[in-house]
């Protein structure tokens, strides 16, 4: 008992004593920590492991805005005038962020999600792991569901890098296809078929942004 009080007084005193920039680099290093964990599908076959990466899904919002609330009272105790000019801008520039956080949660920009999507096809080239292409071929059609079910509903300012990244991966899925055993030219066509859908919703959002 006599340890705990103990240990209570010099988390208490420790806590105390932190000075406001120390808060404030604390808060910083969190809200990076809430903001670092982007969702991925993991497939592996062996030794060999793809990361397919994936928009964030709506759990994932709640979490990261119920983190960014804690992180909000923590950053509301730190006293802004005690900081100097640059702490200070530093502690509005994460202030007005993580407001924006506990509003809509972490939503990774579509950009930074989509132009990383041909990635996973690449290294399936490099590994040449039949049993990896198998299951990324047969896992792309839920793949490509998932991405479809998870897009956000503005698709008015897209970026064509985003295609480009889309066709690169139908392109090395070609080249997958023809490595790979006829035995699995069903699975193949289903994963095709699949990918175009996933093209042409890329390709919608950047009609939309020529038509208007």
């Amino acid at each position: 008992m006599k340890f705990l009080s103990w240990l209570c007084c010099c988390l208490f005193f420790i806590t105390a004593c932190q000075s406001d920039t120390d808060r404030l680099r604390e808060a910083e290093h969190r809200f990076l920590e809430i903001m670092s964990v982007p969702e991925k599908f993991q497939l592996t076959a062996g030794k060999d492991t793809l990361f397919l990466p994936v928009l964030p899904g709506p759990e994932s919002a709640q979490e990261s805005k119920a983190q960014a609330a804690e992180l909000q009272a923590q950053i509301r105790k730190i006293d802004g005038k005690s900081l100097g000019n640059s702490d200070r801008k530093r502690l509005d520039a994460l202030t007005k962020a993580t407001e924006d956080l506990v509003a809509r949660g972490v939503s990774m920009p579509l950009e930074q999600i989509s132009m990383q999507v041909a990635e996973p096809f690449r290294q399936a080239l490099i590994y040449n792991n039949t049993e990896l292409t198998r299951r990324l071929v047969e896992y792309i059609p839920a793949y490509v569901a998932e991405m479809e079910q998870r897009w956000p509903p503005d698709t008015s300012k897209k970026n064509p890098e985003i295609v480009h990244a889309a066709e690169s991966a139908y392109d090395a899925l070609l080249q997958l296809e023809q490595e790979s055993p006829a035995t699995s030219k069903e699975q193949f066509e289903a994963a095709r078929r699949a990918w175009k859908d996933y093209m042409g919703l890329c390709r919608s959002g950047l009609l939309s942004q020529n038509n208007k």
